[in-house]
């Protein structure tokens, strides 16, 4: 039984009487590992680009508002925009 498993070595990890092999604890540590990789994923893959959309989507929004051109003039229809906007707040 699983749950039986990581009970023991819960049990034997907090009583000091018996080290852990790496046999024993690598369910735990896979299980840690995977989760951590998952949200950076989500993090990178997911929230990242959308944030950089949602910027863009704003400005274009804004352009049309305020009736000018908005932000073209860095790259192809401006979507080099956000790299110029965090290189000028570096430099400042």
């Amino acid at each position: 039984m699983p749950g039986l498993k990581i009970e023991r070595i819960l049990l034997r990890s907090r009583s000091g009487r018996g080290k852990a092999t790496a046999d024993e604890m690598s369910p735990i540590t896979f299980l840690i590992f995977t989760s951590l990789l998952k949200i950076v994923a989500i993090v990178f893959l997911v929230i990242l680009p959308m944030v950089s959309y949602a910027v863009y989507a704003e400005r274009r929004v804004s352009a049309l508002i305020q009736d000018r051109l908005g932000p073209n003039r860095v790259g192809p229809a401006g979507l080099f925009q956000p790299i110029a906007d965090a290189a000028k707040f570096l430099l400042k």
